[in-house]
């Protein structure tokens, strides 16, 4: 039986800082057995595992995407040569953004999983790609009952890529970059080019919306949120409940609707077109609260007389300034707005002013808004009864527009 004892971790392999000085040859004769020693330290598999380590490091590892699928290194458990391949399968596999996949060879045991099994993952992930030469058309939200305006601010535009907040960059008067890389074309991984007054696009006709250009892969273990603000721009001056609160859009509610689409044009990574695929359009709301006094409320009472005082014996009148009257602005119809927010609908919020700001994200693939980014913007939201804000925020906690945006590659080629 072997010494097992010997078998170094790849952790150790790496650390020797000799390799270069250490010698190349190291021969067996087959014949006689005789070994020609020119002083080498390590042995020769020692050696292929840090060059092969040494070049993944280099070049592959943290770069690209790597699926990896160790079949039957638990074949010889007592073979130092098996024993250091498993060991490097198992350090290769341990490394940021590799799928790592051990499966067991039929006969032998140690590991579980089916190779089957391993490969259809596999394809499923490579399935759900969003390669370069993808795009998103998103037509802010419009009908003749209400109408939002899209925000177009660097500063209300926020991609998270892969966990990471990054900030738009203006690139042109309604074009903003994300994430600058000249490597790719139009050197941003991702450009957003908004059409105040509409485009064309794809042979199809849309009023106010954005393009959002995607120039690099995009896969489900590295999603891709972008975060935009639009504003309604006409609320209403009558008491009432306008719309209903949907934070992901799957209830299929009427409104009201933050866009009135949104589309991916996916592009595998062979060029491919696919069939597009629609978002789901999350909806939210909105309260106007009458002024008038509720006719239920008791009548009030007179407090009662306080008694008087002497009057003071008069003095010299000190010059005054006159006190200024500090009337309230008043919104179209004078009436005051409290809104919800969403999934934690008790943050009321007040508003003050022509339009109503909220906040939409979408999410290549899966749509998630991070809590604290609520709670932070609830507390900065102008309060209930403060008219001194121009406007009120909804925050659009999660706005699920594109939840199931991956299925868009799952195998129907566009044949248009």
């Amino acid at each position: 039986m072997e010494d097992m004892s010997v078998v170094k971790s790849i952790d150790e392999i790496l650390a020797f800082q000799d390799w270069d000085t250490d010698a190349d040859e190291w021969i067996q004769e087959s014949n006689t057995g005789a070994i020609w020693d020119n002083g080498y330290k390590h042995t020769n598999i020692e050696k292929s595992i840090y060059m092969t380590a040494k070049y993944l490091m280099s070049e592959i590892l943290g770069r690209y995407p790597l699926k990896m699928v160790a079949f039957g290194t638990d074949k010889y458990s007592n073979s130092i040569v098996y024993k250091y391949g498993e060991n490097f399968c198992d350090w290769i596999g341990a490394q940021e953004g590799v799928s790592y996949y051990k499966v067991k060879k039929p006969g032998y045991g140690g590991e579980n999983g089916e190779l089957v099994q391993a490969f259809e993952e596999i394809s499923n992930e490579m399935i759900h790609v969003v390669d370069a030469g993808s795009s998103v058309i998103d037509e802010i939200g419009k009908t003749g009952d209400y109408d939002f305006a899209f925000v177009n601010d660097a500063v209300r535009l926020v991609m998270n890529v892969d966990g990471k907040e990054e900030a738009a960059e203006k690139i042109g008067e309604n074009s903003y970059g994300f994430v600058k890389n000249s490597q790719v074309a139009d050197g941003y991984e991702f450009v957003l080019y908004y059409h105040p007054d509409g485009c064309s696009y794809k042979g199809k006709t849309y009023g106010e919306s954005f393009v959002w250009k995607i120039n690099v892969p995009v896969t489900i273990d590295h999603p891709v949120q972008l975060t935009y603000q639009v504003k309604l721009t006409n609320p209403k001056n009558e008491a009432g409940t306008y719309g209903t609160y949907d934070r992901d859009g799957k209830a299929g509610y009427e409104g009201l609707y933050t866009n009135n689409m949104a589309v991916l044009y996916p592009v595998d990574s062979n060029g491919n077109a696919y069939e597009p695929e629609k978002f789901l359009k999350p909806t939210v709301s909105y309260t106007v609260k009458s002024e008038k006094p509720d006719p239920t409320d008791p009548t009030p009472t007179e407090p009662e007389p306080k008694p008087t005082e002497p009057e003071p014996k008069p003095t010299d009148p000190q010059p005054t300034d006159p006190q200024p009257t500090n009337p309230q602005p008043t919104t179209p119809g004078g009436n005051h707005i409290s809104g919800g927010t969403g999934g934690r609908g008790s943050r009321g919020s007040g508003i003050g002013g022509p339009g109503v700001e909220t906040q939409a994200a979408e999410t290549v693939p899966e749509a998630t808004i991070a809590e604290n980014a609520a709670e932070t913007a609830a507390e900065e939201l102008p309060k209930t009864g403060d008219h001194t804000s121009p406007a009120m925020w909804l925050l659009l906690i999660g706005a699920g527009m594109a939840a199931s945006l991956f299925v868009a590659v799952s195998g129907r080629r566009d044949e248009e």
